[in-house]
């Protein structure tokens, strides 16, 4: 399953406007062509950005930080920052459960879709 999800790539670009990932975003500086950068193959433990963009979580208040427990998280002016310079409108991401399936953050420049909000439903 793990050389599965090292060939996935690390993010794609919908309708040049959303950029659609798993986590998040790890810096306002961080560009797509460092993202595209990252080689096919390689095991996020062995390199860093990687590692950081699976584990990137949105939070409410500004700034980054790393959380011990689960990595980065980034702010609404690091998402509006990283969007700006790189001529998106908003991430969509996965990663995190959220009530009700679905949340709209930072001023709806990141939405975060969970597809099994309620956990202990098997059936969907």
């Amino acid at each position: 399953m793990v050389e599965v999800i090292n060939e996935i790539p690390v993010a794609v670009i919908l309708d040049h406007k959303i950029l659609v990932m798993h986590a998040g975003i790890n810096s306002p500086d961080l560009t797509i062509e460092e993202m595209k950068a990252i080689p096919k193959g390689v095991d996020s433990t062995e390199h860093e950005l990687l590692d950081e963009l699976l584990w990137a979580d949105p939070k409410d208040e500004d700034g980054s930080s790393m959380n011990v427990d689960r990595g980065p998280e980034f702010g609404p002016d690091i998402s509006k920052a990283f969007l700006e310079r790189n001529d998106v409108d908003r991430i969509v991401r996965g990663h995190t459960t959220v009530e009700d399936g679905f949340a709209d953050q930072h001023d709806g420049r990141v939405i975060t879709i969970w597809s099994a909000p309620d956990e202990g439903n098997t059936n969907g």
